[in-house]
């Protein structure tokens, strides 16, 4: 597993790509926030699995929610494009943020 700095660095430039000119963000998030509006994303993690994990993310903008969406992500392993278990330190990273399902907090 990566050191958590790796990951940290990587999920940035991810989310940067996602937002760059060119890519569907900038496109989304245009109907989505008026001039001067804050986005607030919320992310809650609803179920760790052998290998998966769901999540809920949500965004809001003046009050108001704009978009909400359900991820499942599975761990796989690079080489053999296999699940593979969540375990030891990253299960328990993620369990700290299991809210399970309903609605997020503020």
């Amino acid at each position: 597993m990566a050191r958590e700095e790796i990951i940290e660095a990587f999920t940035r430039a991810n989310t940067i790509l996602s937002l760059a000119c060119g890519s569907t963000g900038p496109a989304l998030a245009t109907d989505l926030l008026r001039d001067g509006e804050m986005l607030r994303l919320s992310l809650r993690v609803e179920r760790i699995g052998t290998s998966s994990m769901k999540f809920a993310v949500q965004a809001k903008a003046g009050g108001q929610l704009r978009v909400e969406a359900k991820l499942t992500v599975v761990l796989a392993c690079m080489k053999t494009h296999r699940a593979v278990p969540i375990t030891g330190e990253l299960r328990d990273k993620f369990s700290a943020y299991l809210i399970g399902p309903g609605t997020l907090t503020e």
